[in-house]
């Protein structure tokens, strides 16, 4: 399993929300958990000390498909969307908004959105972009200097492997963790499912690199994503 990417500096700062920069090469990981009504579906915590980066709270029955993203303190970051079939081949699977928005698939309050995504063959299963305007750029002479789209690509068909790239540069790298996965089934569209949810397939926890530069909140963002995409493609 080739597992291993060499991560490189950002060439200048990429974020959504600058105040989650890391000033260096950080690892994080991403825990799942099997109750899709909680309010933190999802945490991404730091290696080094399991302190919470984010939480990711389960979709909304009253936005179908809406995440809540917030930090550690419960404070909201940003919601993402996940756009169903067939809005989705226009606009991409997900998209991006500020907190407290009342966007939606069908009638989106494009105001509130900060990135989204778009796809790059005829399927999902395997890469996509994401496009947004850079809270970290400086010293810019338009908004189109500012605009800044990363490249998300999965390198194995059978493993949760992810790269995000920037230009040349791979700026997140997004694994199984091979340490907390120990003692759980190997991964792959076609394993059994979790009991008593048969809509989702059984989740992994992941590793999340991070390059210095980056935005550690979108990276964590990211892997809620390809979490979402690998392992509960029916959610």
């Amino acid at each position: 399993m080739a597992f291993n990417r060499k991560i490189e500096s950002a060439p200048f700062e990429v974020a959504l929300r600058p105040e989650h920069i890391s000033e260096f090469e950080r690892r994080l990981y991403l825990q799942p958990r099997y109750d899709a009504k909680a309010i933190d579906e999802y945490v991404v915590k730091f290696d080094s000390d399991d302190t919470t980066l984010i939480t990711a709270s389960g979709p909304k029955y009253d936005k179908k498909g809406v995440r809540d993203i917030r930090d550690a303190s419960g404070l909201p970051l940003f919601e993402c969307e996940k756009i169903w079939a067939p809005a989705w081949r226009k606009r991409g699977p997900w998209i991006i908004r500020l907190p407290g928005s009342n966007g939606s698939s069908k009638a989106g309050d494009k105001a509130s959105e900060i990135a989204n995504t778009r796809r790059t063959n005829a399927y999902w299963v395997n890469r996509f972009d994401m496009t947004f305007r850079n809270a970290a750029a400086r010293d810019v002479k338009g908004e189109a200097e500012a605009m800044v789209t990363l490249h998300i690509r999965s390198s194995n068909a059978l493993f949760c492997n992810w790269i995000v790239s920037l230009g040349d540069r791979i700026v997140v790298h997004i694994r199984e963790s091979v340490d907390r996965n120990k003692r759980q089934d190997p991964t792959g569209r076609f394993i059994r499912s979790v009991p008593a949810q048969t809509e989702l397939y059984k989740r992994l926890t992941l590793d999340v690199i991070v390059a210095e530069n980056f935005d550690l909140s979108l990276a964590a963002l990211i892997a809620v994503m390809v979490s979402d995409m690998t392992f509960s493609m029916q959610k």
